[in-house]
């Protein structure tokens, strides 16, 4: 380029590069303004689809007026020999730039910066445009403090975001949607999704998917096989955690169902910390001009805040779970330690409550049975255990379930087990506020034969968890319970143990001496699912469930005709394809067997329409002819 001017641009230095465009600072000769230059690359320059979806996406993003969206002022228009788009020059650095500095302390602050971004991008959203880019590089903190998102529309001027037809990796994989990486369009639920990843790393300082390359990485996210957020930190608590595993969901409609939902969330868990919504935009630029005295200031509130929650909900799940992140925050402190026992003792009371009810209900008999069940899995009965104050520290990955044990190890279990309630339920809206039941001190069997709702346990700080310290040199034991409970092989460090069962030599529990460990669950019908356990863990027990693969039809009928595979149970939607090409049909969530039923339609001009009942196994290829 002649004298590093474009048109009636000025090049005066390059402030970025990436996979679609160099972005440079540059000055308007006409007005004599400096501007952001975003020049594509030469191989989308010379692309007639690629030049006009930038002229459409230009024309879009320029409609946004928000102020923590920067303005578009020009696009290169049909004549130019380049392609590019011209917005408003940020001066600032990026939040990857500031992460890389500063590690947030409280999730609070995550909170806030996420706040922000989601409320540029439900503006965005309100206006009909998806961003499909959403990253920390693309996030930049002007010099006074102020949140902008950047680069709207780029990711769209190619006609597959993500990846190309001949594989090459478009933008950031870590960041992308599991729709994305499967070849499926994207949409609002895709930049939720990237919300939800945005939160993971700003809270637990780790990005949720990682890799030793690009597909590995793919393959994680394809899968959402992630660490829990609350095992890698728990110090972020259960409500955060658990808005980020609904964020993060597989299925792009079991996500919040807008920004602006998502929004109303962010909120009500600032308000637990006793952070009014009005007053989030100057904390953000406190924040990120300083963070430790803005933190600083912040803690006594938070704690504060949550100490008064504690004490009005002391016997809900919901005080349980904000007990259980004060002793992380303030382990010491004697109110939460206060707290702490009076938890303790209700523990111990509740079994003879259940025994009470039990009594008005039924005869000495069963009664009989209902006390000798509550003693054999009572803390004091177990006398070679240290006493668990609470709960044992939980590390299980995607949402943790517990699991009760059948004595039948063989597939057909599979299909005979009840479900765990999943942490959101699926039949009601998500409420950040609201956290599954929990009931104290209840083994997993026991608790799914006293009702449907889930018993997890909130993760505890090391030093709450048991009586005794976990020593140098001493063995921890986990009992481990995977669904479905046949065909589970169990590896432990990248060592096979063997297949799980209730009774040697299957394997129901796992012994580890000090440290991190990896515990590894595998089944030939689902996806892998991998759970670290931490070296402050006591033993305790692993529930996990597995995530049943998609089962794929294949259709052969005539060129031309309309194909689909409508589901007969579960959520019984419909899915259209093409003859010949594969489709992808996912199981429901919670799901107890490895086939499902289904209907395949083919239907076309001068073709009879014909419908077929089939059987679908979980992983495997079903192939119809018409």
């Amino acid at each position: 380029m002649d004298n590093k001017k474009i048109d009636k641009y000025s090049l005066l230095e390059e402030v970025g590069r990436g996979g679609m465009a160099v972005v440079y600072r540059a000055e308007d000769t006409s007005l004599g303004r400096i501007v952001a230059l975003k020049l594509l690359h030469p191989y989308l320059t010379e692309d007639i689809q690629a030049r006009k979806r930038l002229q459409s996406e230009a024309r879009a993003v320029a409609s946004l007026n928000h102020p923590l969206i920067p303005n578009v002022f020009d696009y290169s228009g049909k004549n130019s020999k380049h392609a590019y788009i011209v917005t408003e020059f940020v001066n600032g650095i990026t939040l990857a730039s500031f992460l890389e500095d500063h590690r947030l302390l409280l999730a609070e602050s995550a909170l806030l910066i996420l706040h922000q971004i989601t409320t540029a991008l439900n503006h965005a959203h309100e206006m009909g445009i998806i961003h499909r880019d959403l990253k920390p590089e693309n996030i930049m903190i002007t010099t006074d403090g102020q949140i902008k998102l950047m680069d709207f529309g780029i990711s769209r001027i190619v006609e597959n975001p993500g990846i190309t037809s001949t594989g090459q990796i478009l933008g950031s994989p870590a960041f992308m949607a599991p729709e994305i990486i499967k070849g499926k369009s994207s949409g609002k639920a895709s930049d939720i999704f990237s919300l939800g990843i945005l939160l993971y790393e700003m809270s637990t300082w780790e990005l949720p998917f990682t890799g030793n390359n690009p597909h590995a990485v793919l393959i994680k996210i394809a899968e959402t096989d992630y660490p829990d957020p609350e095992s890698v930190r728990p110090e972020i608590g259960a409500p955060v955690a658990r808005l980020i595993r609904k964020c993060m969901e597989q299925d792009p409609e079991d996500r919040p169902e807008s920004t602006a939902a998502l929004l109303v969330s962010i909120e009500k868990l600032l308000a637990m910390a006793g952070i009014e919504a009005k007053t989030i935009p100057a904390l953000v630029k406190k924040l990120v001009a300083n963070q430790n005295a803005t933190e600083d200031e912040l803690f006594p509130r938070v704690v504060d805040s949550f100490l008064e929650l504690a004490k009005a909900q002391v016997a809900t799940p919901m005080g349980q779970q904000i007990v259980a992140r004060l002793l992380h925050l303030v382990p010491d402190n004697d109110e939460v330690n206060l707290l702490f026992d009076e938890l303790q003792a209700l523990e111990r009371r509740r079994p003879w409550k259940i025994i009470a009810a039990v009594a008005a209900a039924t005869g000495a008999l069963i009664l009989g049975v209902v006390i000798f069940l509550l003693m054999r899995n009572s803390p004091s009965s177990k006398v070679h255990k240290p006493h668990t104050r609470v709960a044992a520290k939980s590390t299980v990955m995607g949402k943790p379930a517990m699991i009760p044990v059948t004595n039948d190890s063989t597939p057909v279990s599979d299909m005979d087990m009840d479900p765990p309630v999943s942490l959101v339920d699926d039949g009601s809206p998500f409420d950040v506020m609201t956290p599954p039941t929990m009931e104290m001190g209840m083994e997993p069997g026991l608790s799914m034969n006293m009702g449907p709702s889930m018993r997890i346990r909130p993760v505890m700080h090391p030093q709450h968890m048991v009586k005794l310290p976990v020593m140098a040199g001493v063995q921890r034991s986990f009992q481990i319970f995977p669904f479905p409970q046949g065909q589970v092989t169990i590896i432990l460090n990248g060592k096979t143990l063997g297949q799980w069962g209730p009774r040697p030599p299957a394997i129901s529990s796992v012994s580890v001496g000090p440290g991190k460990h990896v515990l590894v669950f595998k089944h030939p019908l689902c996806y892998t699912k991998t759970v670290v356990i931490q070296e402050d863990m006591a033993g305790s027990k692993i529930a996990q469930r597995l995530t049943w693969r998609p089962a794929r039809v294949i259709v052969t009928a005539p060129a031309g005709s309309a194909v689909a595979v409508r589901l007969l149970e579960g959520n019984k939607q419909t899915l259209s394809g093409t003859p010949g090409a594969p489709l992808e049909v996912s199981f429901p969530r919670i799901w107890n067997q490895p086939t499902i039923r289904a209907s395949v339609i083919v239907a076309g001009k001068g073709i009879a329409t014909r419908e077929k009942e089939i059987l679908l196994r979980a992983g495997k290829v079903f192939r119809v002819s018409y």
